[in-house]
């Protein structure tokens, strides 16, 4: 994979907070920044998650707004398992978690592998009907983590309904449910 064709080239997708409490948090982003309506996904109901190939555990509440133009993605977390994913979630929260972006399904692989070559391993995979995903380390890089989404219609239209959400939102009702 070329330089120029490197997933980290491509725009971001969203960004990945990691805070202590979701709705005082969501609160604070309405009030303070704008930012919203969000989207909350009690207990992401992941199907498959593994950690360097071994069953691992990402319990958590998501919720997701559009602050400005780009797309924000709130993390309570509950549980995570084993040591190596804790550590990757061990920054004290709130703190930006991730950076997060989008590949082409068949090229997700490579770039994974290219990730991996160039000292950014994953740290967790994991799936959801079409979802499919990947945070990297790269906190010693850049202060945050990479998260890779392997692109699908359903990633596109979740996201620009919360981008169609925050068109002319006049703050009313800023925690909704996706469905």
């Amino acid at each position: 994979m070329s330089i120029a064709d490197h997933p980290l080239h491509g725009p971001i997708h969203h960004l990945g907070y990691v805070v202590e409490d979701l709705e005082s948090t969501i609160q604070r982003l309405v009030g303070e920044l704008g930012a919203g309506p969000f989207f909350v996904v009690r207990d992401v109901p992941l199907e498959q998650v593994t950690s360097h190939g071994e069953a691992a555990t990402f319990q958590h509440d998501s919720a997701f707004g559009q602050c400005g133009a780009v797309p924000i993605e709130v993390l309570q977390l509950k549980r995570l398992e084993p040591e190596r994913v804790r550590k990757a979630f061990s920054q004290p929260p709130p703190h930006l978690h991730h950076t997060a972006y989008v590949v082409a399904p068949e090229r997700v692989a490579e770039a994974r592998e290219d990730l991996e070559r160039r000292g950014l391993p994953a740290f967790l995979h994991a799936t959801l009907g079409e979802l499919d995903l990947t945070y990297h380390e790269a906190a010693h890089t850049t202060g945050h983590h990479v998260e890779l989404h392997a692109d699908n219609q359903g990633l596109r239209d979740f996201f620009a309904m919360i981008h169609a959400a925050s068109l002319e939102w006049d703050g009313s009702d800023p925690l909704r449910s996706p469905s």
